[in-house]
């Protein structure tokens, strides 16, 4: 499969918003229940708050012949907030390309680590990209609770004071 990546516009908020919906309600059928995934994504989102929301980082969107096919952000400070891929395009390796444009920036930024809180999707994909689990979790969304996963790779070395290694 064909997959092009670019950087987002802000008329794909609500295609993104849709993805996201899609991927958390269809996409997530062997990891939480359908109560924990009508908590976690009751509607699509959408808005101005969404929108501002896939501005403030940076964020890529991957295409194929059917459209969009996902989407991941990253912030200054390494935080991968989003990351989701069209239930259809799961396991073709979008994420995957995804990913390595996100981490290629990453390590250009001289960012010193990624972290995120992942779902146990994600933490499986991430897990196998070198991450390491810091913390299982219990969230409310919604009212319901259910875990993700406090994650993080180290992308540069740490230095004492006197600059070594």
């Amino acid at each position: 499969m064909l997959v092009k990546l670019r950087s987002f516009v802000a008329s794909d908020a609500p295609l993104l918003g849709q993805l996201m919906y899609e991927a958390v309600r269809q996409g997530t059928v062997d990891f939480y229940d359908a109560d924990q995934r009508a908590a976690w994504m009751p509607e699509p989102r959408s808005g101005a708050d969404w929108l501002q929301r896939l501005q403030d980082p940076q964020t890529w969107v991957a295409e194929d012949a059917k459209g969009i096919a996902g989407f991941m952000t990253l912030a200054l400070d390494g935080h991968i907030d989003l990351a989701y891929v069209r239930p259809d395009a799961m396991g073709t390796g979008v994420a995957h390309k995804l990913y390595e444009a996100l981490e290629q920036a990453a390590l250009t930024q001289q960012c010193p680590r990624l972290y995120t809180q992942a779902s146990h999707l994600a933490q499986r994909f991430f897990s196998r990209r070198g991450w390491r689990l810091v913390e299982t979790q219990r969230v409310v969304s919604n009212g319901v609770a259910m875990q993700n996963h406090q994650m993080e790779k180290v992308l540069l070395p740490t230095t004492n004071e006197e600059g070594r290694p």
